[in-house]
């Protein structure tokens, strides 16, 4: 009996498994890597909303409250987190009762926090939390303004 001696090296089913591995991992890199990374910037932005609503509510326990100080503990990741002084954040101020009846420049503060991956800023102004996307005009507002019903409403926008 004669063996048929005709066979392909062990060498090309090497470099043939090697590259099957290969373009699966570049496969992930490429398409996979990107979503990762953009679902872990929506979830530190997501975070973040929650904790300015959670500095909202404490707010609120301090001005309308007898309480005499309120702790808060806070982790920022994935982007950068501060406090604007007044004279340096720009804002207008419109105090509306049905009619626009006073428009004037005010400096407000703001607690802002900025995504280092994605486009989202998240700042509480004037006792509201309020979501707009980095050099977009407008904004929207996640969590209203507290208060009692006879203060007067106020609405501001940003001014990039």
């Amino acid at each position: 009996m004669k063996m048929n001696e005709k066979a392909v090296s062990e060498a090309v089913g090497f470099v043939l498994i090697l590259g099957i591995v290969i373009s699966g991992i570049g496969l992930v890199t490429l398409y996979g890597y990107p979503v990762l990374v953009k679902e872990q910037s929506n979830t530190d932005v997501k975070n973040m909303e929650r904790a300015m609503i959670v500095i909202q509510n404490d707010m609120k326990s301090l001005c309308f409250k007898n309480v005499p100080y309120k702790e808060t503990s806070l982790q920022v990741s994935g982007g950068t987190f501060e406090v604007i002084n007044a004279t340096q954040y720009g804002g207008f101020i419109n105090v509306t009762n049905g009619t626009p009846a006073f428009q004037k420049n005010y400096t407000i503060g703001a607690l802002t926090y900025r995504s280092d991956r994605g486009t989202g800023v998240t700042t509480l102004e004037n006792g509201a939390v309020m979501i707009r996307q980095e050099g977009a005009t407008g904004s929207a507002m996640l969590a209203e303004r507290g208060g009692s019903m006879t203060t007067p409403r106020i609405r501001s926008s940003f001014t990039s």
